[in-house]
């Protein structure tokens, strides 16, 4: 799980900011915990800010981090101006990221540093903080020299010595690209000591980043762990005006027309595996006007994966609507329902504006069918949102609520409603628009739209 996330010098963030996931000492919501011993983790934040204030932009340092570790390589991700530009001193200075965590009851601090003229990975570590201190790696640029420790213990004599020279490798140039973690994580598979490489590669390949243009397709073609009757039971029970559904088999091929081919083959390679996990599975795939559920076909025991068009009935049989004549709510609703179904598989889930086109009711049932649904699991639940109706003392607890305004000097600062002395009973949200707390727009006048009154 996340413990704390911490961001400098990349896009609006200037001087290190930080969300930290460790609770509070308050007992309220208790289901919103984990507890790990004495540490408690929260499953959900909540970020509130005015436009430009860097909400995106901080979902957007998570999201830079993860593709750069599952990358591996800074030469396949775009670095290209993610400093911080108002400040163009800050093109010289490295961005850094950095990950406290929890993996296996056990706690580590794994981040690097990254420099924006050169493409080079200047640092990184890797530190077991679950008692002393423990380095299980560490590259570091001192002056012109560049040095990697590690107190990584392994039994194994020969192995050990193949893990230092492993390292040892990073002091070369033409390495100095790479990250360590990612290459480790392959180099060393055979080597139970370093599992934990491994592991870490995992945590991040469970991130699942949502943006407001995100269709369900674009975050790995995820699953609804339903058939087509009980889908509709949930559509009508958002109120959403769809009475019933028409499918038709569609061939697959036709589906996937348009996509490059390498593109085409690695996504029936997710579908057939999703399917071969639970045959049962109905996979939501979006592509034009059209919605399709692609299942296994039914009656065979071997997976072959099939496709239906759907389309609605909004009240007249005679004419069914397309995916893309539904309301931008109810497609929003589309690409939130695959997160349903895989909210037990400890993902850290970030969605940026997940209010967007979604009344005030929707985005509160979504918010309380997730932390329900998710109180056995590791799954986190990050969110950026303006509808100030969701900050709301009785669905949240004071530690999960942040808000991120921006500066004189256009950098954003991140910090917590746990700053203030709040009641439980408060209105909260009454008290932000009041600016109590920041982070709200600065209005000075109304706008003049030039307009002479006759």
């Amino acid at each position: 799980m996340l413990i704390k996330f911490s961001v400098n010098n990349f896009l609006s963030f200037k001087e290190t900011q930080s969300l930290s996931m460790a609770s509070n000492k308050s007992n309220r919501l208790q289901n919103h915990l984990k507890a790990f011993g004495n540490n408690r983790i929260l499953r959900s934040a909540l970020l509130f800010g005015a436009n430009a204030s860097g909400k995106s932009n901080f979902i957007k340092a998570i999201d830079f981090a993860k593709h750069l570790v599952l990358k591996g390589d800074t030469s396949r991700i775009n670095t290209d101006k993610k400093y911080f530009r108002i400040d163009k001193s800050y093109q010289n200075k490295p961005g850094i990221f950095q990950f406290d965590l929890e993996i296996k009851e056990r706690y580590y601090s794994y981040g690097f540093a990254i420099s924006y003229n050169t493409n080079q990975i200047i640092s990184e570590w890797l530190i077991d903080t679950t008692g002393k201190e423990n380095i299980i790696f560490s590259k570091e640029q001192n002056g012109n020299n560049l040095d990697i420790t590690s107190n990584l213990k392994i039994s194994d004599g020969q192995n050990l010595e193949r893990f230092n020279i492993y390292l040892q490798d990073f002091k070369k140039n033409e390495m100095s690209n790479l990250l360590i973690i990612n290459d480790l994580s392959k180099r060393t598979s055979d080597i139970n000591e370093c599992n934990i490489l491994r592991e870490i590669m995992d945590w991040f390949k469970k991130i699942i980043v949502i943006y407001p243009t995100t269709h369900n397709r674009s975050w790995g073609f995820k699953t609804i762990s339903t058939d087509n009757d009980n889908l509709l039971s949930i559509l009508s029970e958002l109120d959403t005006g769809i009475e019933s559904s028409a499918v038709k088999v569609k061939d697959l091929d036709l589906v996937f027309e348009g996509i490059p081919n390498e593109a085409k083959e690695t996504i029936k390679k997710d579908i057939i595996n999703d399917l071969k996990t639970n045959p049962k599975n109905t996979i939501l795939f979006n592509k034009g006007k059209n919605i399709y559920l692609i299942q296994n076909k039914e009656n065979i025991k071997n997976i072959e994966p099939i496709a239906k068009t759907i389309t609605f009935n909004h009240g007249n049989k005679d004419d069914y609507f397309e995916f893309n004549d539904e309301s931008d709510g109810t497609q929003r609703i589309f690409d939130l329902l695959p997160l349903l179904s895989i909210i037990n598989e400890n993902h850290l889930i970030l969605i940026d504006e997940l209010d967007q086109s979604l009344h005030t009711k929707l985005a509160q049932n979504f918010y309380n069918t997730f932390m329900d649904s998710s109180n056995k699991a590791k799954t986190q639940l990050i969110f950026t949102t303006h509808d100030i109706l969701l900050m709301d003392l009785e669905l949240e607890r004071q530690d999960e609520i942040w808000f991120i305004e921006r500066e004189k000097d256009h950098s954003s600062k991140l910090y917590s409603l746990s700053d203030y002395k709040v009641r439980c009973d408060k209105n909260i949200g009454k008290d932000y628009l009041l600016g109590r707390y920041g982070a709200i727009p600065i209005l000075k006048q109304n706008i003049d739209l030039g307009q002479k009154n006759e």
